[in-house]
């Protein structure tokens, strides 16, 4: 009788947010099941907004995520549906300066994002 081998431990990716209100230069990698936690390093609160049209990010999630400084808020690389192995989707967002009466002040536009895989897989052993 084969037994199915537990998958790997979901890890923690880190996205730092600088002083300037800056992410990452490169996209942040994860795997669904993963933590990606944002880590504001700065002295001013910051407000994640996740695209709803993808790179052009003109358009945003009604909810959004509120780091505060020098804090860390921890979110879950998840989808919708059962992903097919190898499947891949890419989450665009903006960090924003903060959240007043329900809506984000500006900060620098520029786009950052998570391409979350799907390559953990469960073995089966003998």
């Amino acid at each position: 009788m084969a037994k199915k081998q537990a998958a790997a431990p979901p890890k923690i990716v880190p996205i730092t947010i600088d002083e300037q209100g800056n992410g990452p230069a490169n996209p942040t990698k994860a795997i669904f099941g993963d933590f990606i936690r944002f880590d504001n390093i700065g002295d001013t609160d910051r407000a994640i907004l996740y695209a709803l049209d993808g790179s052009n990010a003109t358009q945003f999630d009604p909810l959004c995520v509120i780091v505060p400084s020098y804090s860390s808020v921890t979110v879950l690389a998840t989808t919708a549906n059962n992903p097919a192995p190898n499947s891949t989707a890419t989450v665009y967002f903006k960090i924003r300066t903060k959240v007043r009466g329900g809506a984000a002040v500006r900060a620098p536009d520029d786009t950052y994002q998570v391409i979350v895989g799907s390559s953990r897989k469960s073995k089966l052993r003998k």
